[in-house]
């Protein structure tokens, strides 16, 4: 069952969800408008082996903004914290941004129960598109598990920065 956004306030009223900064303008009808961090890496080799250790480079997201081409990899992050112990965090495009052929997440849209942190964003476009540090790029969902709970504690649990995939064979 998906939260309502009047839900989804109570229960960040309640610190039973971690939205911060939270700004009450960005809750929506069963979603909170999440936004672009200002750090962006980006994939610098022409063919990615799961293999082999990629190679990035690391840059700030200009006030004037970047520039996003078509068939590169691209991992940015939320300006928001968001996680919750209580609820499990679904993440997906922002219809606007989506519209115009941005893919806000190649695959994992879906949050493990307990950490809070920064997403890290995986990039694609359709076509040439400006980003900006600071526009809104997703909507963030609070959904209620069933079962017995447990909280990830791995690695992404404790990083808030775009970090390349940590494969175990590499």
């Amino acid at each position: 069952m998906i939260l309502t956004g009047t839900e989804i306030y109570n229960q960040v009223q309640e610190g039973q969800i971690s939205i911060y900064p939270f700004v009450r303008i960005y809750l929506n009808s069963n979603s909170y408008t999440c936004h672009l961090g200002n750090i962006i890496k980006e994939a610098t080799q022409g063919v990615i082996d799961p293999k082999e250790r990629c190679s990035w480079t690391e840059d700030t997201i200009p006030e004037e903004g970047r520039l996003l081409q078509p068939s590169q990899l691209y991992l940015c992050h939320t300006l928001e914290t968001l996680g919750s112990r209580s609820f499990i965090t679904s993440l997906t495009g922002y219809p606007p941004v989506a519209n115009l052929g941005l893919y806000l997440h190649v695959s994992a849209d879906l949050a493990q129960l307990g950490p809070a942190h920064c997403w890290i964003l995986e990039i694609v476009v359709i076509q040439p598109l400006s980003i900006y540090a600071g526009m809104a790029i997703g909507q963030v969902s609070f959904w209620i598990p069933e079962g017995e709970k447990f909280f990830y504690e791995g690695l992404y649990a404790k990083v808030s920065t775009p970090l390349e995939a940590q494969l175990p064979n590499n």
